[in-house]
């Protein structure tokens, strides 16, 4: 898991109730999500951060949320709390403080588990022909992803002795 191993930090990001009504009435409610967000993160230059969200409705009650993952790349917390919460909308007073939590990923499978716990529901809630429905990648997450895949996968194909001169067939 890449995330995991590139100081990645699982992210929950709560809505407003209007973001959430908003969302429950669009025929493709990521695509509201991808669009906000990368225009708030280009708007502080926090464009280049490898992210991965998913759309989620709580059990009971149906409240939208976003979980995911971030590479912070060396930016501060609060600076990607600060866009991704204007993204969305902010949520006033106390609830507002616990509108975005982040914690560094030690356990990446579980969290992955995590992530697709309620697909299913919203899925069927927000009436979404399939999953994917439900993702937004960006582009430097998807960039991040395949360049490390390819490092490993030119690794694998290395002989074993690549120092060593190739044997004499000659006896």
């Amino acid at each position: 898991m890449f995330a995991g191993k590139n100081e990645a930090f699982a992210i929950t990001l709560k809505m407003p109730e209007r973001t959430q009504k908003l969302l429950k009435a669009q025929e493709k409610p990521i695509e509201t999500i991808r669009k906000r967000m990368n225009a708030m993160l280009r708007s502080v230059d926090l464009q280049h951060l490898p992210l991965v969200l998913t759309l989620e409705a709580t059990r009971p009650g149906d409240v939208l949320h976003l979980h995911g993952v971030i590479i912070p790349r060396g930016c501060s917390l609060e600076r990607i709390q600060t866009a991704m919460r204007s993204a969305v909308g902010y949520i006033e007073g106390h609830s507002g403080s616990r509108q975005f939590f982040a914690k560094e990923i030690s356990n990446a499978e579980g969290w992955l588990d995590y992530l697709l716990k309620d697909q299913a529901h919203t899925r069927k809630l927000l009436k979404l022909a399939n999953k994917k429905e439900l993702w937004f990648v960006s582009q430097r997450m998807t960039q991040a992803v395949r360049e490390d895949y390819e490092a490993k996968r030119l690794a694998l194909h290395n002989p074993a002795n690549f120092d060593m001169p190739p044997k004499s067939n000659v006896i």
